[in-house]
């Protein structure tokens, strides 16, 4: 629970390196299938609403993570209300060629706890998809 973009835990070493005991085979751990937990998610953009820019800047965005029960809660072009936590992920990935490129990079988003779409105001509902959708 609370993983975020980090996905599923999975332990990289195991304690029995200790004196008088056989090494850790090369990955010990593994996953079972049938005893997995899955959990819906969707990264969303959160832009700025134009009418709260001044004229001729770009509005700003920030990555949002959604799950559970708050993914399909909202469309594009919903104004929405987030509560949240501001955290920050790496940007490198493993065993590519821009690790040294990315090496420090540090992307912020947001982990959402909370939401609530705005349906008052010209043009604005409350639109909801079935999974069949």
């Amino acid at each position: 629970s609370g993983q975020g973009w980090r996905g599923s835990l999975c332990l990289e070493k195991c304690s029995a390196s200790t004196a008088g005991q056989q090494p850790c085979p090369l990955d010990p751990y593994y996953i079972v299938p049938d005893k997995c937990k899955c959990v819906d998610y969707q990264t969303l953009k959160l832009q700025e609403a134009p009418d709260h820019i001044p004229t001729g800047d770009m509005p700003r965005h920030i990555q949002l993570y959604v799950d559970r029960a708050l993914v399909d809660k909202m469309v594009p072009g919903n104004r929405v209300q987030v509560v949240g936590i501001y955290s920050i992920k790496k940007m490198s990935e493993k065993g590519s060629k821009k690790d040294k490129i990315t090496a420090g990079i540090r992307r912020p988003y947001i982990r959402v706890v909370g939401l609530e779409v705005d349906t008052s105001g010209p043009g604005r509902s409350l639109n909801k998809f079935t999974p069949e959708e």
